[in-house]
């Protein structure tokens, strides 16, 4: 399956789990930005569009979820997308 270069985010604090998501995001041809914690997330997502996010279950993934949900609400009123770049960079 191909994500098409969706823009997701991935939220998780254990490496070898973040690690294995980001491969296989990757390789499905998905753009990640990874973040290993909450205030890293937020960061992310003011700055950038998602498509899509994977959250680890973890202290501040309720916020990243309600963050997420209230970014993709403001912008899908029809601001300009700003795609996020490739970090490549895997935990």
């Amino acid at each position: 399956m191909s994500l098409n270069n969706a823009p997701i985010l991935v939220l998780c604090d254990d490496p070898a789990t973040a690690h294995a998501l980001v491969i296989s995001i990757t390789q499905s041809n998905g753009d990640v930005v990874y973040a290993s914690n909450w205030a890293e997330a937020h960061r992310q997502l003011k700055r950038f569009r998602f498509d899509a996010a994977v959250l680890d279950w973890q202290a501040g993934s309720d916020a990243a979820a309600g963050t997420l949900c209230a970014f993709t609400a403001s912008r899908s009123a029809g601001s300009a997308s700003m795609a996020p770049p490739w970090l490549g960079r895997t935990p």
